[in-house]
């Protein structure tokens, strides 16, 4: 159940302030692309300012250009967030990928319940409702099917 949005969630992962949602069943795959495409972002910002900074960590082999030391200060800092945020961005990733290895959401996780582990690929296709391809780079939700009971009972091995 979602508090923060006063409705069930299947299988619900947990609450999201960066969505604004709860993360569920249906809506993973777009919140997994959302952190990956955060990460490259995130990593294209910090390879553009350590190009930046090239000169200054290095004056002896690149011309280094006239700098104001509350340039310097802003970007050394904007670099040590951006660093922080994309350690952030990858603990998430993990958290969601070993998610999606179990078919477990954090809260079964957390009040014990256990599930057979499969493969980061086999764990991927169930979470993206589709085979691999181009499908799987735009964040689209999967088709509800009430499917989740009978996937449950397959994972714990009630068959």
């Amino acid at each position: 159940y979602g508090v923060a949005i006063c409705r069930c969630v299947v299988r619900m992962d947990h609450h999201c302030p960066w969505i604004a949602n709860c993360v569920g069943y249906y809506n993973q795959k777009p919140f997994i692309l959302f952190l990956v495409y955060s990460l490259i972002a995130c990593t294209y910002v910090l390879v553009r300012f350590g190009i930046r900074l090239l000169p200054i960590v290095f004056p002896d082999k690149f011309k280094a250009p006239e700098i104001d030391e509350k340039w310097l200060r802003l970007m050394i800092g904007n670099v040590g967030v951006g660093l922080l945020f994309e350690l952030f961005i990858c603990c998430m990733i993990r958290d969601q990928f070993t998610a999606v290895r179990g078919s477990i959401s954090v809260i079964d996780r957390k009040q014990g319940n256990s599930f057979k582990k499969k493969s980061l690929a086999a764990g991927l296709i169930s979470a993206f409702g589709c085979t691999p391809g181009l499908s799987w780079l735009v964040p689209t939700t999967k088709k509800k099917v009430f499917i989740i009971e009978k996937e449950y009972a397959v994972l714990r091995g009630d068959n």
